[in-house]
Parts: structure tokens; sequence; C-alpha cells
């Protein structure tokens, strides 16, 4: 319930009640969102793009690079398929590298 007006705060893509401790997103519009309302409606609407990659301990982004057909290196990208989610297994890179589920959003 929201303090300043004494309505509840409800999902905008599910419309139920959002209760505290409980994770949500906060859109740059001002709309708060459960999170499983969120990967819903991203996959389903947008089906965002993403980099593939690892993360260490410190939080550090590491994108996964690939080699192309003419020698060159790239990043590697991919799209999300609605209803999927994109779950891959790196090589430990070093210390605090491992598996972990990329999103991008």
């Amino acid at each position: 319930m929201s303090m300043k007006t004494g309505h509840p705060v409800v999902c905008r893509v599910c419309g139920s009640p959002l209760y505290p401790g409980r994770a949500v997103f906060r859109c740059s519009c001002g709309a708060n969102i459960h999170s499983s309302c969120w990967e819903k409606h991203v996959l389903q609407s947008h089906k965002p793009s993403f980099v593939v990659g690892t993360i260490n301990l410190d939080g550090e982004f590491k994108p996964k690079e690939a080699e192309t057909a003419d020698g060159k290196w790239s990043v590697e990208r991919g799209a999300i398929s609605a209803g999927k989610k994109q779950e891959f297994q790196t090589p430990a890179e070093g210390k605090g590298y491992g598996k972990m589920l990329v999103k991008d959003y």
C-alpha cells in the first residue's frame, strides 16, 4: 500500500498487489512490476537480444568471444525465445567464473 495515496501498489502487467520484501522491477517510466511478470512480458513482447558471457565474483561481466570464418574475433550475441530461459555453461576462465544465467534488459 502506498504511504502517499493509501491505495495498494499494483503490478502494471498482471494487476495484482505488490507486497513488501518481494522482488520487483522498477521501470524508467516509474511502473513497478513483479519479477516473474517482467520475465514473461519481456520474453513474449520484446524478445530482447543478449550478449553471452560470464560474470566473476566481483560482478564484472566478460563477453564470450567467438572466432569468425575470416579469423577475426567477435562478441557472441543471440535472442531469447518466448517461454525459454537461456542458460549457458562456460569453461572456467580464471577465478570466479562459471555457470550463469545471462539476461540483459
